[in-house]
C-alpha cells in the first residue's frame, strides 16, 4: 500500500513538473513581453517609429507584430513623396539618397500578390510623385508558395520550431548573447528608455525598423559570429524549389497578370515607378553561373517577359558586377547592404525617377564607406563608437 501511494506521488510530480516549469519560465516571459512592446499595437509602433528619429522596432518572437500592420500607418503618418515597396531586398533603401522624403516598405511583401495589396493600400492612403518596385523573380513561378506551408512539412518539425522562436530570449541568455542582469532588467522595465528600442530584438540587439522603413541590423553588424561567407545560401539552391527550373513553362500567367495591373494603377494614377531586380553577392552569382546556370535562366527570362510590357523601366541588376559592388557589402547572399544599394540607385539615375536621388550624395558616401555594409554615420546614429566587422568571415576590411 505504501508503495502504491509512493508510485501515485512519484506519477503526480514528474506529471505536473513540465507544467511548473513552463509556468515558471512563462511568467518572466510575459512580463518580457509588456516591457519591451514586442506585442505593441501596430498603431503605436507606427506612430513612435514616424515621430521619433532614432527609434528602433523588431520583434524575436511569433508575438510580436508584424511589418505588413504596422507600416501602412507609417506611410500615412509620414506621407512620402517615394516609395519604395519589395521584399526583405529592399529594406536598405535609405531616405538620405533621395531629394525628397521616402519611405520603404521592405519586409512586408513576399509574393507579387502583396506587391498588388500594398501598392493599393499606398495609393489609397497617400498618392507618392514616385515608386520603387523592388521585384524578387522567383515570385512569378507557379513553384513557388504565395503564403502557403510546404506540403512535406512535419508537424513535429513545426511544433519544434514554434517552440524556439517563442522562448528565443532564454535561449540567448543560455548562449551568453544577453547578460542574466539586460534580461533582469528588461523584464522589470528597468531598461534605459531614452534609447526608444521596442521589441525584444530591438532592446537586445539594437536592431530593427526605424523611420523611413529601412532596416538596421544592429549587433549583426558589430559581433562576429560562426557563419562563413555564403556557405548557406549556395546549399540552399540544391533543396530550392522555386529558385530555377529548366521548363520555361515555370512562370504563373496569372501572377505576371497581377503585375501588369499594378503598373496599370500606377499609370492611372500618374505616378512615376521602375523596376529593380536586386543583386546577388558577387561570390554566390559566380557560383551559379558556373554550377547552377539553369537559375540564371531562370531570372533572365522572367526580367524578359516583364520587359515586354515594362520595356525602359526595368532595371535587372542580378548581376552584382553591373554596379561594381563587392562581397563585402552584402549582408548575406541575397541581400545587398546600403552601400550596394546605394550603387544600385545611381544605376538608376538615367531613369524616370533619377531626378529624385541625390547623386552626388550617394557617390561619396559609397566612396568613404566602400566594403560597408553599412555607412558610418548610420552605425554611429543607433550604435555609438560601435565599429562594423567582418561578420561573414570572408576577410573582408571594415
Amino acid at each position: 500500500m505504501i508503495m502504491k501511494k509512493n508510485t501515485n506521488a512519484k506519477f503526480l510530480f514528474f506529471f505536473f513538473l513540465p507544467a511548473l516549469i513552463a509556468g515558471t519560465l512563462f511568467f518572466p516571459y510575459y512580463l518580457l513581453l509588456r516591457q519591451s512592446g514586442e506585442r505593441a499595437a501596430a498603431k503605436f509602433i507606427a506612430s513612435s517609429l514616424a515621430n521619433g528619429n532614432d527609434c528602433v522596432y523588431s520583434p524575436a518572437t511569433a508575438w510580436g507584430t508584424e511589418a505588413s500592420s504596422f507600416k501602412p500607418l507609417q506611410y500615412d503618418y509620414l506621407k512620402p513623396k517615394i516609395a519604395i515597396v519589395g521584399s526583405s531586398r529592399s529594406m536598405q533603401f535609405k531616405n538620405i539618397y533621395f531629394q525628397k522624403e521616402s519611405f520603404t516598405f521592405g519586409g512586408a511583401v513576399k509574393n507579387v500578390n502583396d506587391l498588388s495589396n500594398v501598392v493599393s493600400d499606398l495609393l489609397n492612403i497617400h498618392r507618392p510623385e514616385a515608386v520603387i518596385l523592388q521585384v524578387d523573380y522567383w515570385w512569378f513561378f507557379s513553384k513557388y508558395r504565395v503564403g502557403e506551408k510546404p506540403k512535406n512539412a512535419h508537424i513535429y518539425t513545426e511544433f519544434i520550431e514554434s517552440v524556439m522562436r517563442a522562448y528565443k530570449p532564454y535561449l540567448w541568455l543560455a548562449e551568453g548573447k544577453v547578460t542574466l542582469k539586460k534580461f533582469i532588467d528588461a523584464v522589470t522595465g528597468q531598461q534605459k528608455k531614452e534609447l526608444c528600442r521596442y521589441g525584444i530584438r530591438g532592446l537586445f540587439e539594437d536592431r530593427g525598423y526605424v523611420k523611413d522603413g529601412s532596416y538596421f541590423y544592429g549587433k549583426k553588424y558589430t559581433v562576429h559570429n560562426q557563419e562563413i561567407g555564403f556557405f548557406a545560401e549556395k546549399r540552399s539552391l540544391k533543396n530550392s524549389v522555386y529558385r530555377g527550373d529548366s521548363d520555361k513553362n515555370f512562370i504563373d500567367e496569372s501572377r505576371l497578370n497581377i503585375f501588369a495591373k499594378i503598373l496599370e494603377k500606377l499609370d492611372n494614377e500618374k505616378v512615376e515607378y521602375v523596376i529593380v531586380f536586386p543583386p546577388f553577392a558577387p561570390d554566390l552569382f559566380l557560383h551559379m553561373t558556373k554550377n547552377n546556370q539553369t537559375i540564371v535562366n531562370s531570372f533572365n527570362f522572367v526580367v524578359e517577359r516583364i520587359k515586354g510590357f515594362a520595356g525602359k523601366n526595368v532595371f535587372d541588376f542580378h548581376n552584382p558586377f553591373i554596379i561594381q559592388t563587392n562581397d563585402c557589402e552584402f549582408l548575406d547572399g541575397d541581400h545587398p547592404g546600403q552601400i550596394a544599394v546605394g550603387r544600385m540607385l545611381l544605376g538608376l539615375k538615367d531613369s524616370r525617377v533619377g531626378h529624385l536621388l541625390k547623386i552626388s550624395f550617394i557617390e561619396n558616401d559609397i566612396a568613404s564607406n566602400e566594403g560597408r555594409t553599412v555607412s558610418l554615420a548610420e552605425l554611429d546614429r543607433y550604435m555609438p563608437k560601435q565599429k562594423e566587422v567582418d561578420f561573414l568571415n570572408i576577410g573582408c576590411n571594415k
